[in-house]
């Protein structure tokens, strides 16, 4: 990374397709015809081009000509299908389910319930705004008062800092979107689960969403001061250093983005996580943790598919993707992993 010239926490993804033999076309069909079926879920294509998740993307599409013990690959056709047709195999394949009939119905009546709880592009955007704004507002002010004196203590803060102030101002600008985000989210989990929606207080929930904006303002202004300590410190021998301009322009242009959608994503997980605690608390029901960006950190992608009883923490200590009461900063930047919640 400074190599680069970028500063420590960001992450730098290079283009490698270019180095590899082959076309893309040409190693798709060499790998499609060596497992036999496809090979590359719609999540995984996605990421490829930094695409974020969409519900219902995670899994395989298999085409019903390729099932186990049929053809050898999607793309081969059979004229003799209807000897395929007849075979149970395939009918239950061909089968719609969930269309409504009594054998969908019977299958059905105790099966969980589940939802996986995620940001979405427009949480995740209208978080990312918050954060913007209040980067360009706090860097005017920050920026001209180094220009007067960047001086910094041995102790304390530097007399161009104000960690009380940004923090609640910062506190402030989240909490509004975050209830609104936490709300609907809560909702969307009582509906989809078949629960009572009515009965769902947001109330209750207020001084929380404050308590998790507040902690999330600290963690964010605390890597704007270190940042800005760092390039005033390199600043003094390396003419070619960044700048604090430098700082606050970074933070607009990427961190809020990432920032943004770190905390939409963690309000989302605690959200639906609080819905089942007021309205469903029942015996059996789990949470799973759910990896789904294309590139998590490795100690997110080591928990991928772990599941536990919803009122207990994961292995991390986290209760939900973001939990800033369990978590440090590096586990939550950029987090983009969702909770899956299933009851009987």
């Amino acid at each position: 990374l400074p190599r680069i010239g970028e500063p420590d926490g960001n992450y730098v993804e290079y283009d490698l397709s270019v180095k590899l033999q082959g076309s893309f076309e040409e190693r798709a069909a060499v790998i499609q015809s060596a497992v036999g079926g496809p090979w590359m879920t719609r999540d995984e294509a996605r990421a490829m081009f930094n695409l974020p998740h969409i519900d219902g993307a995670e899994e395989l599409i298999v085409p019903l000509n390729v099932l186990e013990g049929g053809l050898a690959s999607p793309r081969d056709t059979d004229p003799t299908v209807d000897r395929y047709s007849a075979t149970p195999e395939l009918k239950e394949a061909e089968h719609a389910h969930g269309c409504g009939c009594d054998a969908c119905k019977a299958m059905t009546a105790d099966a969980p319930k589940r939802y996986k709880a995620a940001a979405s592009e427009d949480d995740a955007d209208e978080m990312a705004d918050v954060l913007r704004s209040f980067f360009r507002r706090q860097g005017k002010a920050v920026v001209s008062k180094i220009g007067a004196d960047p001086s910094i203590p041995d102790e304390g803060e530097p007399a161009w800092w104000d960690s009380e102030r940004w923090d609640r101002e910062l506190a402030d600008d989240m909490q509004p979107v975050a209830q609104r985000q936490s709300d609907a989210h809560a909702l969307e989990t009582l509906e989809t689960l078949g629960e009572d929606a009515s009965a769902y207080s947001s109330r209750r929930t207020t001084a929380y969403i404050r308590a998790m904006c507040e902690r999330r303002a600290q963690m964010v202004n605390s890597v704007t001061l270190r940042e800005l300590v760092e390039c005033i410190e390199d600043g003094e021998d390396d003419e070619g250093s960044r700048s604090p301009r430098d700082v606050f322009d970074v933070a607009e242009d990427s961190r809020a983005t990432t920032g943004g959608t770190a905390f939409a994503t963690a309000v989302a997980g605690w959200a639906a996580l609080e819905s089942i605690r007021q309205v469903a608390p029942r015996r059996g029901a789990t949470k799973t943790w759910d990896v789904t960006s294309g590139n998590p950190r490795p100690s997110h992608l080591a928990m991928d598919g772990e599941t536990v009883p919803y009122g207990e923490p994961f292995s991390n200590g986290a209760m939900w993707p973001g939990d800033t009461d369990a978590l440090d900063a590096e586990e939550v930047a950029n987090c983009q992993c969702a909770v899956t919640i299933e009851i009987p």
